[in-house]
């Protein structure tokens, strides 16, 4: 298995994690009621984890990116 793999297992795992405590997050204050508290917080982790996950994929495909690309016109397009 190669390290692209298993980056992009580990984020999602990572994901996966996140949205699990952010549920747990929401149970716990839902059953305390703080209603608000467990939808902002929850958001926050859930969300959070989300665009996590969105950089690090985007993050592995710059790295497996074309090979025959010039860096330096890489470079001028994203100026």
């Amino acid at each position: 298995m190669d390290s692209a793999q298993r980056q992009r297992r580990l984020a999602r795992r990572a994901l996966w994690g996140s949205v699990v405590i952010g549920l747990g997050v929401i149970g716990y204050f839902g059953l305390q009621g703080e209603f608000v508290t467990a939808t902002v917080v929850g958001a926050l982790l859930i969300g959070g984890g989300y665009f996590e996950y969105r950089r690090r994929l985007r993050d592995l495909e710059m790295i497996d990116g074309d090979a025959e690309e010039d860096p330096f016109e890489r470079r001028e397009r994203f100026r």
